[in-house]
């Protein structure tokens, strides 16, 4: 299926040096683009594991759905680790 999108001639301009110098072409950027906008729950899961083992979460701490960076999993570890009391 071919889609036809319409774009500024400016922002066309943009994107095709932009391309050029990158040796590739608008369309590809933007097919890449598209594809990394898709979800996809195998690199959800993958991302979530290479971030515990990042940040030492791997003893029984599992990242909550709100903590998307880690943060508050690294806050709670560190706490739990260097704060006496």
């Amino acid at each position: 299926m071919n889609i036809q999108i319409t774009v500024s001639p400016d922002v066309y301009r943009g994107a095709s040096a932009y391309a050029a110098e990158h040796n590739t072409s608008v369309k590809e950027m933007l097919v890449s683009y598209l594809e990394k906008l898709r979800p996809s729950r195998l690199h959800a899961d993958d991302a979530e594991a290479k971030l515990q083992d990042l940040i030492g979460l791997t003893k029984g701490f599992h990242l909550d759905d709100d903590d998307l960076n880690g943060d508050k999993a690294k806050s709670k570890y560190l706490n739990s680790k260097f704060v006496k009391g």
